[in-house]
């Protein structure tokens, strides 16, 4: 019973950190305006091995992607789950097997629009065995991890 809380427990926290990481981006509403850069600085009891959302294996790591991170959803000040890049709750196909997220316009740090495409990338890359991802087991609730697809480049529908 114990280990199948565990387990429960351990696929809910995976499935926060992949929609709430993964993405070096900043929101700027207003493309007239400029970006301002902040230092984040943190102690570390041992050093952070990578900044790769896919890669990480430490607790240093995910506290610092977490940092400096925006996913489809994020924390809000009352530690509660809020949309980020996704504009609200993603619309869900009748046979409850497709969903399709509208992204926010969010910009990267180089002021590139974030696009359906860049999420598709992303979650591809951490469950293609290549990229030997010990993260990779967060792809495994989706059937049909494979099949994520860009939709009219601000859309992005898992099926």
């Amino acid at each position: 019973m114990q280990l199948k809380t565990t387990l429960q427990i351990s696929l809910a926290v995976g499935l926060v950190v992949m929609l709430t990481t993964g993405f070096y981006i900043r929101d700027i509403p207003d493309s007239t305006q400029a970006v301002h850069t902040t230092t984040l600085r943190v102690g570390t009891s041992t050093p952070i091995e990578t900044l790769d959302s896919s890669t990480y294996t430490s607790h240093e790591a995910y506290e610092a992607l977490v940092s400096t991170l925006v996913g489809l959803y994020r924390y809000n000040g009352q530690n509660k789950i809020t949309p980020a890049i996704s504009d609200g709750h993603p619309t869900k196909s009748k046979d409850g097997l497709t969903y399709v997220f509208t992204l926010r316009d969010f910009k990267w740090s180089n002021g590139d629009r974030v696009t359906a495409g860049d999420f598709v990338y992303a979650w591809r890359r951490l469950a293609n065995p290549k990229t030997n991802s010990r993260n990779a087991s967060r792809m495994d609730f989706l059937k049909n991890g494979e099949a994520f697809e860009p939709v009219l480049n601000q859309s992005l529908r898992l099926v």
